[in-house]
């Protein structure tokens, strides 16, 4: 793990355009498009490594992401994924599609295969309940509808002080209809096959809850996501940010980073064997190592490595 720079209670003192709580993708990701701006911003983290959910760990030879592995929409320069990546990486971040077949729905007596784009998806459900036909196309229409609705409501959020009090009831109305159901009840009033619910709910826990309990809005968002197949960066990529660009600190499970006036984003791809210690919880961990050299220290857990 890198060793950041002691933290310094002095910072307290200091000011900042914005304080970000969170180093998820959408901290990050809000610090570098304000910092892009002109900004000077400041991210809190409580973990000893930033990323949130987008940060990986090794164990031994293996390693492990801990969140999102694959991404969807992105191969479309148009969509609003796509150019939100190509605004904080300068435009260099590229993307390699995964296998057409971008999930696996497994039963102990057979499996059901999500293969991209959006049409075979919806022959191959009918092709494996042909009697559902109704059912799977009302169900592809409910998925639209529950993304489109869901633009008016975000859009909201955008509005302030009585312009958004007043456009409140009409802009979130229709987005509500879906994300006050649960997926179970809204696929349950399609359709009496228990099978075919399982099947279009298979990828439930990326929604985090069961279908049962989960908003169908959230489900509408992630099965749509996906129809057009799944994606990952093209190359293993790092991003290095610049000297006097972003200042990370960190004492006591605390980390801050610090955008200044600019934010300027260089892709480094690894093109050759880089040795170093992989073990990102020892105190020399090498994030760029791309081969284990058996030199990494004593293991820092959540503590700042003796700083």
């Amino acid at each position: 793990m890198k060793k950041w720079k002691t933290y310094n209670s002095a910072i307290a003192n200091q000011s900042f355009d914005a304080i970000i709580i969170g180093s998820g993708i959408g901290g990050l990701c809000t610090a570098a498009l304000l910092g892009l701006k002109g900004k000077r911003v400041l991210v809190l983290e409580k973990h000893f490594k930033i990323g949130g959910w987008t940060h990986t760990f090794r164990r031994d030879n293996y390693e492990w992401d801990v969140g999102i592995h694959y991404i969807g929409q992105v191969h479309k320069s148009y969509s609003v994924i796509r150019k939100l990546f190509d605004i904080i990486s300068d435009g260099k971040l590229e993307w390699s599609p995964m296998d057409k077949n971008y999930d696996r729905i497994i039963f102990p007596d057979q499996s059901y295969d999500f293969v991209a784009p959006r049409q075979q998806f919806i022959d191959d459900m009918i092709g494996y309940f042909p009697r559902e036909e109704s059912a799977i196309m009302t169900y592809m229409d409910l998925l639209n509808k529950a993304v489109k609705s869901s633009r008016s409501y975000f859009s909201n959020k955008a509005l302030s002080g009585v312009l958004g009090a007043v456009t409140y009831p009409f802009m979130t109305r229709k987005f509500f209809k879906y994300s006050d159901s649960t997926t179970l009840d809204v696929l349950s009033s399609l359709t009496q096959d228990p099978k075919l619910i399982g099947v279009l709910t298979g990828q439930w826990g990326d929604n985090g809850l069961p279908p049962a309990q989960s908003s169908f809005a959230m489900h509408a968002f992630v099965a749509q996501h996906y129809l057009d197949g799944g994606n990952y960066p093209a190359e293993r990529l790092f991003l290095k940010l610049g000297v006097g660009i972003v200042e990370i600190t960190a004492s006591d499970n605390v980390s801050r980073t610090t955008v200044s006036t600019s934010f300027n984003v260089e892709i480094i791809p690894s093109s050759a064997d880089i040795a170093g210690c992989m073990d990102d919880l020892a105190c020399n961990y090498n994030p760029e190592a791309t081969v284990d050299d058996g030199s990494c220290e004593e293991y820092c857990g959540s503590t700042d490595c003796g700083m």
